[in-house]
């Protein structure tokens, strides 16, 4: 790895842990496909209950694993946790393919999926923001989401070409480069500085960094916002519960669209409409344009302000999936033509993957503290999750009222566009910046300074602070700046 240039290590360590999302995509969607070939073949039959909980049951346990994942993250570090992950992750889908005719079992397994899963996510969406530039992280802090995608799209290809058990039987294969990847790249020297080890963050951040770069610098922008040896209190202080909340109302706004469902449900929609394509190729269909935009969502989010992306997109699901409710409520009247299944569908992932997945995904990052970026994006994870199980559930028993659903979720993506607006700009701006802005806003409102002192200047009482709480690493990460 010496011959390879600082911005190329720089680069390829986010990006890989990025593509952590692709089997993770896999997992998130492979129960839904697989319940649809075992209806049609008829060798696994589960009557709608079962099959709803099958398709939930990891959205539920998640609920707690994403708060679990982002412990963990603080605690470990994202690297160290996603080592620990991704091999037991691998390890179940063998036992999946056991267990198939005991429904206890698997739904056993399914729990144990969920808990690993979404205690991943939150490391594969840290990682990238706290290893990358600030130039560089609006394009590639969209590339969790784009992973996941991709591996929504991998399991639509996979399902349309091989037997669901033989699916079953490579994924573990798939597992194998992630775990890899991550073993090669190095910790996040964020995390590092959180702990007090600076040296350590110094050293790898000149890895990352071209020679020119002020790494000290930078290193100071990554540090604790409060020199003053305070401890980190969400609840205590606004500055910290602000963002975490403004993250969490994000990620259950984002699962208010209804892209679960659609990510679910997508080969299901097609089988109860005729747009005179196969279901598995118009899932396909659905599943590339989600993944073009969420390509095309790389450059627009490096050249266009992060809400008035997020505002449009939002504002144009709203638009195609109150039109897709439509169609459903009328849908024996013949009003509407059998292409606009297909149409708003794929307009409506184009939306999702070029703007509400990807910069939800990637400010709900950015937004939060470096103190409490582990347990607030774990928080998030949770509400998303809890989210994401209520919708899937209610999808399964909604039946003929599936119009409902949908219109519900038009009222959800014009929710979101509106609460975007309350949001902070985070385009070109670092994340000492971004968290400076929750101080002030907490400032704003209870009327108390926090202690800022590496912002502002050292005040009078935070001088004394310090001479009488001395913190070694970060005085001497002061004095070299």
């Amino acid at each position: 790895m010496r011959q390879w240039s600082p911005e190329y290590k720089q680069l390829s360590s986010a990006v890989g842990v990025a593509m952590v999302g692709v089997v993770l995509g896999v997992v998130i969607a492979f129960p839904a496909l697989a319940l649809d070939a075992w209806r049609l073949e008829g060798d696994i039959t589960l009557n709608e209950v079962e099959a709803g909980w099958f398709v939930s049951v990891a959205q539920t346990v998640s609920v707690a694993g994403s708060i679990a994942g982002g412990v963990l993250n603080d605690v470990l570090g994202p690297r160290r946790l996603l080592l620990a992950v991704l091999p037991l992750l691998a390890s179940t889908w063998p036992v999946f393919l056991a267990c198939v005719h005991n429904l206890p079992l698997l739904l056993s397994v399914r729990v144990l999926q969920g808990l690993l899963c979404s205690a991943a996510t939150a490391s594969v969406y840290i990682y990238p923001c706290e290893v990358i530039e600030a130039r560089r992280r609006g394009a590639v802090g969209v590339l969790p989401d784009s992973a996941f995608s991709l591996g929504f799209m991998l399991t639509y290809f996979l399902a349309a070409i091989l037997h669901w058990s033989t699916i079953i039987v490579i994924m573990p294969l798939f597992f194998l480069p992630c775990v890899l990847t991550v073993f090669l790249v190095p910790e996040s020297p964020s995390w590092l500085l959180q702990r007090g080890r600076v040296e350590e963050a110094r050293a790898i951040l000149r890895q990352l960094r071209a020679p020119d770069v002020n790494v000290d610098k930078e290193l100071l922008g990554m540090g604790p916002l409060d020199e003053c040896g305070g401890k980190a209190s969400m609840v205590k202080q606004p500055r910290f519960l602000l963002p975490v909340l403004a993250s969490i109302f994000l990620m259950v706004l984002k699962e208010a669209t209804g892209q679960i469902v659609v990510v679910l449900f997508v080969v299901h929609i097609f089988r109860k409409v005729d747009v005179g394509i196969l279901p598995h190729v118009s899932s396909m269909l659905v599943g590339a344009a989600r993944l073009v935009a969420n390509v095309a969502c790389s450059f627009l989010v490096g050249r266009l302000p992060r809400r008035t992306l997020l505002i449009s997109a939002s504002l144009a699901a709203s638009v195609t999936i109150a039109i897709l409710g439509g169609y459903f409520f009328r849908q024996d009247s013949q009003v509407w033509p059998d292409w606009v299944p297909l149409a708003c569908l794929s307009v409506f992932v184009v939306a999702y993957g070029a703007g509400i997945g990807p910069v939800t995904c990637l400010m709900s990052t950015e937004l939060l503290p470096g103190a409490v970026r582990g347990l607030g994006s774990g928080l998030a994870g949770s509400a998303l999750n809890a989210s994401q199980f209520t919708l899937t559930f209610a999808a399964t028993q909604a039946g003929s009222g599936f119009y409902i659903c949908l219109w519900s979720y038009a009222a959800g993506s014009a929710c979101l566009a509106a609460f975007a607006l309350l949001l902070p700009e985070t385009r070109n701006k670092s994340l000492r910046q971004i968290e400076e802005y929750w101080a002030d806003v907490s400032e704003n409102l209870t009327g108390k300074r926090w202690c800022l002192c590496l912002r502002r200047g050292v005040p009078d009482d935070c001088e004394a602070n310090t001479k009488s709480k001395p913190r070694n690493n970060d005085s001497e990460l002061v004095r070299t700046v």
